[in-house]
């Protein structure tokens, strides 16, 4: 009798180790890397107080003085594993900032990382809060930089650029829907 206790009680311990170590694993499955994982980031200072190594950064980018002008590198990084093409865009890139902000001035600066093919790159244009960016195209691991001037909020209310199934593009860090895990045992099914 005192056996089959022990017999029983091995055996539920076996069963919850075993199932323990299957949530453990579906919780550990790695996320597959998107083809397209385009995302923003910025960094401001003050044109009237500016770093030396920021002034360096924004090369020949020299827009007017004034009082509560914000010097804006802005980014956009593509962490996928392909590239995306000026092609894949079904509209321009959009960055719509608050309505008390006014952009004064926006230029492309730099690629960073890998490079495309093609390095051209139209002007942004600007409208009042906004600016819009042409279809451009961003190796897999590489970046586009542009330098905006301009009087308030550096922060956008949103980057909108219509790209595989989404209108907008997240901010580096910022999770979405599709940021979920893989369970990779299921695909295997």
């Amino acid at each position: 009798m005192m056996g089959q206790i022990i017999l029983y009680g091995m055996g539920a311990v076996l069963i919850l180790m075993v199932a323990l170590m299957i949530g453990n694993a579906r919780r550990k499955a790695r996320r597959e890397t998107p083809n397209h994982d385009l995302r923003y980031e910025f960094y401001a200072e003050p044109l009237d107080d500016i770093s030396e190594e920021f002034k360096d950064a924004l090369g020949d980018f020299a827009p007017p003085e004034g009082k509560g002008v914000l010097m804006v590198r802005l980014s956009f990084s593509n962490r996928g594993k392909a590239p995306v093409a000026r092609t894949d865009f079904t509209k321009p890139i959009v960055i719509v900032y608050p309505s008390f902000t006014q952009v004064i001035e926006a230029a492309f600066s730099e690629f960073r990382g890998a490079r495309p093919d093609t390095t051209s790159v139209a002007a942004p244009r600007v409208n009042g809060n906004s600016i819009e960016i042409d279809p451009l195209d961003i190796p897999a691991n590489g970046a586009v930089v542009f330098n905006i001037a301009l009087r308030g909020s550096p922060e956008p209310e949103g980057v909108y650029g219509p790209l595989a199934g989404r209108d907008r593009i997240l901010r580096l860090g910022e999770a979405s829907a599709d940021d979920t895990p893989i369970d990779r045992t299921a695909q295997q099914r």
